[in-house]
C-alpha cells in the first residue's frame, strides 16, 4: 500500500509547514492535511481515510503518550509517526507501547527520515531515524569504554594503527 494521504499536527507552523512540503517533494500528488490540535485531527479521521499521520510532540511528551492511546481507541490511523527533538530510549519505548509505528528524530536529515519512515510504516514495519536507532548503542559504549579505550578509539580514526 502506498500512501497518498497525511496529516501532519504540531503546534508549530514550521514544523507544520516544513513536513507539508517535503512531503509534497517526496511524492508529489498527495492530499495533505495539516492541524494544530487532536480534535481536528479526530474530525479529519472521522470524515476520511488518512494513510499516515506525521505526530509532533512539541515537548509535549506526555500528552502525546494520551494522544496516542485516544487515537488508536476512537479511531483508524493506520499509522502513526512520531517527529521528537527528544532523544530518550524510555520515551520512544513508551511511544511505540501506545501505538506509534514510527519515530523521527528532528535532528536527523527530515527529508530522508520521512522518505524511508514513510516506506517501513507502509509495509507493516517499525521505523525509527538514525539518532533513535543507535541511542541503545550510544549509551551501551560509553559505559564499557575507559578514558583510554577513547584514546585509542580516536587516533584509530585519525589512521594510526593499534601498536
Amino acid at each position: 500500500m502506498k500512501a497518498d494521504q497525511f496529516i501532519v499536527m504540531s503546534s508549530n507552523d514550521l514544523v507544520r509547514h516544513g513536513v507539508s512540503s517535503l512531503l509534497r517533494e517526496i511524492r508529489h500528488s498527495v492530499s495533505i492535511k495539516i492541524c494544530d490540535h487532536i480534535q481536528e485531527v479526530m474530525d479529519l479521521l472521522r470524515d476520511n481515510h488518512h494513510a499516515i499521520l506525521f505526530l509532533d510532540d512539541d515537548e509535549k511528551h506526555q500528552q502525546v503518550l494520551r494522544y496516542l492511546k485516544q487515537l488508536r481507541e476512537q479511531s483508524t490511523v493506520p499509522k502513526i509517526i512520531i517527529l521528537s527533538d527528544y532523544l530518550s530510549i524510555s520515551y520512544i519505548q513508551r511511544l511505540l507501547s501506545a501505538g506509534a509505528d514510527g519515530f523521527i528524530c528532528k535532528q536527523d536529515p527530515i527529508q530522508d527520515a520521512l522518505t524511508g519512515a514513510m516506506k517501513t510504516v507502509e509495509v507493516g514495519q517499525l521505523f525509527l531515524s538514525v539518532s533513535a536507532s543507535i541511542l541503545p548503542y550510544e549509551s551501551q559504549q560509553h559505559q564499557k569504554l575507559n578514558h583510554t579505550d577513547m584514546q585509542v578509539l580516536q587516533l584509530l580514526a585519525r589512521g594510526y594503527n593499534v601498536q
